[in-house]
């Protein structure tokens, strides 16, 4: 799939968050958090609290509230992701999932699940864990670029737009940055959970992670030279296009690490290639969300000089 229609389904759930003349009262819930209801054998519980990749501890990717179908009454139904179970061998023949939008609250995503029995659904939940979890992972992102679109950091995108000619949206506490040559990291400083965005130069099909090493190497750097940080090259995983990149880095010579997310976009002059990352320190913190949210970020770079960039959609899910 391209990545510009990947960007426009998520701007679709955007403008849905802002429909004032909706009648629908406004959804709610916390980030990557579903209500699941009817799901009395935990099977699609268990499919979607499997672990987010990329993370160096264990984090499940959706926070999972459940309930049963009797007890899903009007207070529940404004939640903003919802997954609904239900069986009967009288009405279904099959395992189906369909899903619709603000059915109650606004924006909502209602995924329903529907198989003649639960065994069915377990024999197929391998089949169907990854069409439910890219449904809900991507309205998910639509949220988190609402977000992001409206807490923005307008100065620090000019700097990244004079230095890189790429328009992206930069997170409105990202107010730390230091230029290099040919590159530019950009960080909240929290002391707590430690957001950072860089950007940086490579050449055309280079190695990721040798010019990641050599990048951030160079330009990131620990107490002495000697620590620098570094990727753990056996964590990194890539898409189809070798456009997106997840894994964990670490900071040679000292204890500090976390993960990252990556992604690959030609640069102007068409010879060389950019790097815009999302990394996280944050020892002893959930990273999730926060990786999540830098996630955004990347994808809203959606455009390099008026170009649309191209992207597999195998990234949103990984």
């Amino acid at each position: 799939m391209r990545y510009s229609a990947i960007f426009l389904c998520l701007l679709l759930f955007v403008a849905c968050d802002n429909r004032g003349g909706s009648l629908l009262p406004p959804s709610g819930g916390k980030l990557f958090e579903t209500l699941l209801v009817g799901d009395s054998d935990d099977i699609v519980r268990n499919a979607l609290q499997t672990d987010m990749p990329g993370l160096p501890q264990s984090e499940p990717q959706w926070d999972v509230s459940s309930v049963d179908a009797s007890a899903f009454g009007a207070s529940l139904k404004v939640t903003r992701n919802i997954v609904v179970v239900r069986t009967s061998p009288a009405l279904y023949s099959t395992v189906r999932i369909r899903y619709e939008r603000n059915v109650w609250a606004g924006p909502q995503l209602v995924v329903t699940l529907t198989a003649p029995t639960f065994r069915m659904i377990n024999d197929s939940i391998h089949r169907v864990a990854p069409t439910l979890l890219r449904l809900l992972n991507r309205a998910e992102m639509g949220k988190t670029l609402t977000l992001l679109r409206t807490q923005r950091n307008v100065k620090m995108e000019r700097v990244v737009d004079s230095l890189f000619h790429i328009k992206m949206w930069i997170p409105l506490d990202m107010t730390a940055s230091r230029v290099g040559k040919d590159f530019l990291w950009l960080s909240n400083n929290s002391p707590t959970v430690m957001n950072n965005i860089v950007i940086y130069r490579t050449p055309l099909n280079a190695s990721f992670i040798a010019c990641r090493d050599s990048a951030l190497g160079r330009n990131i750097k620990g107490e002495t030279d000697r620590m620098r940080m570094a990727t753990v090259a056996e964590t990194v995983k890539q898409n189809d296009k070798g456009s997106f990149f997840r894994g964990l880095w670490e900071m040679e010579g000292d204890n500090m690490g976390g993960p990252f997310v990556s992604r690959r976009v030609k640069a102007r002059d068409g010879k060389s290639m950019l790097t815009i990352e999302g990394f996280i320190f944050a020892p002893g913190k959930n990273k999730r969300n926060a990786l999540r949210q830098l996630e955004a970020s990347l994808l809203s770079a959606n455009r390099v000089h008026g170009n649309k960039v191209r992207h597999n959609n195998q990234a949103e899910n990984k």
